[in-house]
């Protein structure tokens, strides 16, 4: 058999282009480890694409390491993102923005060598998932994917020594926060707020001694408060409002001397305010309502003098508001509900001059209001002394405020009723029956303006009800916004009906500032944002009421 001259050249000119590629494809894996269980190219998910891309050349001239082009590959494809053709070239300027997704390199002049730093897809709706290979873009100081709808877990970035801030707040993710996150120690600010994160936040948090800000609220995390973020001394934001955190407020946590914001509204904590608190003077703003908090309110908080917001309400605080409290002249909004005393009124002086939100509703609060109201505390917009036992006249120094809510509802104000009231967006003065001058609850005049609704209970109004209901008497057979029908083998009264009734000795709920809580204005705002706190268990019948 005759074997032309040129076969065998052909031969092995075909088995080394067959190597080539064998050998291109392991420097895949030698580079960014794209292979699972020695199969190059599989389809396992974001590896493909970045696998897959045989236009790659990890031998061409650029400066980003072919690891870094590989990870950064596979994280815009697990984002759910178009992949693009990135080089090694990528970094040859200093920002890149490809397929809404915004990339920072840092390049050394003498070597060329360049590492990607930032990464970002803000609020631009991806609903891929958070890749592991994140890890692998060592140089990374700044992530943000906030305001996206990413789902599945955090992985595991303990290889990000160099990360500074890490934000995934305002996504789908679900899952524990991994302890490994409290091995970033370069971190400055951690944001996993509106999440669906769940379990316990790790102690392990407490060794990010760089942190200034801390972010995990509008969550399900449980448990109690780790007593290790009391270390976290450069703290200045601390947010873990809305959750399901349970047990009383660590001590340790009055040692954050640089702490503005405490956020921890909305969870099921109890006991008092610890006494350690009093050295957390540089608070601005201080949220602790809707939990089950108790106790006298500490005078230490006048001593706050940074302080603007302080949200107490939906407690079950007893005792009277220390008068100084209301010589804070810094403090713009107080809110404060359900205070269990015998009794007390304003005080005579006050010096109260910066406040915009006046909430006291259910304080047993007596006596006359305070001309000084009127006259002092002209920034005053929003103010609800609802369900107490205030007596007297509405002093005609009110005139002078621009109040866009008056809740004065369930008090005994008596006298007439200013005709300048009329002019207010949102008044409710129901359940006080000693006004004289009872034509103005069914005039028709300004009810095109929307401003008043005279005639609609509940509707933001004036309103005079003759129906008062008794305060101890709570139907737990409503057909909200229904009709009466029967269910489970109970009879569910129409709304607003009362045929069957049950008492209890305790609280069943707190007082929520319902109709008036709200800045805006549509009212079913706050039902819709805040659950109040329902403790019977029949609770879920009253998840979707409305106030």
């Amino acid at each position: 058999m005759h074997i032309p001259p040129a076969l065998p050249f052909l031969l092995l000119l075909l088995l080394c282009q067959h190597g080539s590629v064998f050998s291109a494809r392991t420097s895949y894996v030698s580079y960014g480890a794209l292979q699972r269980n020695n199969v190059p190219c599989s389809r396992r998910g974001a590896s493909y694409y970045a696998c897959a891309d045989q236009n790659f050349n990890c031998s061409a001239d650029g400066g980003l390491p072919c690891d870094e082009v590989y990870a950064l590959k596979a994280v815009i494809s697990a984002l759910g993102l178009p992949v693009p053709q990135i080089s090694r070239s990528y970094c040859s300027e200093k920002s890149f923005y490809y397929n809404s997704i915004s990339t920072t390199c840092d390049c050394d002049a003498t070597t060329t060598i360049c590492h990607i730093t930032t990464i970002a897809t803000y609020s631009i709706s991806v609903s891929g998932h958070v890749h592991e290979w994140l890890s692998k873009l060592i140089y990374l100081k700044k992530i943000d994917l906030s305001q996206n709808q990413l789902r599945g877990s955090i992985p595991n970035l303990v290889n990000l020594t160099r990360l500074t801030s890490l934000k995934l707040g305002q996504n789908h993710l679900s899952g524990p926060i991994p302890p490994t996150l409290g091995k970033l120690k370069a971190l400055e600010m951690l944001d996993l707020q509106k999440n669906f994160l769940n379990e316990t936040i790790p102690p392990s948090l407490g060794n990010l001694m760089n942190l200034t800000t801390l972010s995990l609220s509008n969550n399900m995390l449980s448990g109690q408060i780790p007593k290790e973020l009391g270390t976290l001394l450069n703290l200045t934001s601390l947010r873990l409002e809305d959750n399901q955190l349970s047990g009383y407020l660590p001590p340790e946590l009055g040692k954050l001397s640089k702490l503005e914001e405490l956020y921890l509204n909305s969870n099921n904590l109890s006991g008092g305010l610890p006494g350690s608190f009093a050295n957390l003077r540089s608070l601005v703003l201080f949220r602790v309502a809707g939990n089950k908090l108790s106790g006298k309110i500490p005078l230490f908080i006048a001593k706050w003098t940074n302080l603007t917001d302080l949200y107490l309400m939906g407690n079950d605080f007893e005792g009277e508001l220390p008068p100084e409290i209301f010589n804070m002249p810094g403090l713009q909004s107080l809110w404060i509900s359900d205070l269990n005393n015998t009794g007390f009124s304003f005080p005579k002086f006050a010096n109260m001059t910066s406040i915009n939100y006046l909430i006291m509703r259910n304080c047993s609060l007596g006596g006359r209001i305070p001309k000084y109201i009127g006259d002092n505390w002209t920034s005053l917009m929003h103010l609800d002394l609802s369900f107490n036992n205030l007596s007297g006249r509405i002093p005609r120094s009110m005139k002078n405020l621009f109040l866009n809510r008056l809740g004065l509802a369930s008090n005994m104000l008596s006298g007439p009723i200013p005709s300048w009231i009329r002019e207010m967006y949102k008044v409710d003065l129901s359940y006080n029956y000693n006004f004289t001058n009872p034509q103005y609850h069914n005039s028709t005049k300004y009810k095109n303006k929307q401003k008043l609704n005279m005639t609609e209970p509940n509707r933001g109004s004036i309103l005079a009800l003759s129906n008062q209901c008794k305060s101890k008497q709570h139907s737990l057979f409503i057909n909200c916004g229904g009709p009466q029908t029967l269910a489970e083998g109970n009879q569910y009264d129409e709304d607003n009906a009362t045929t069957n009734f049950y008492s209890i000795p305790g609280k069943w709920a707190y007082s929520c500032s319902g109709d008036f809580i709200s800045t805006t204005s549509n009212p079913s705002d706050y039902v819709k944002k805040m659950a109040c706190g329902v403790s019977i268990s029949e609770e879920s019948l009253y998840k979707t009421a409305r106030l």
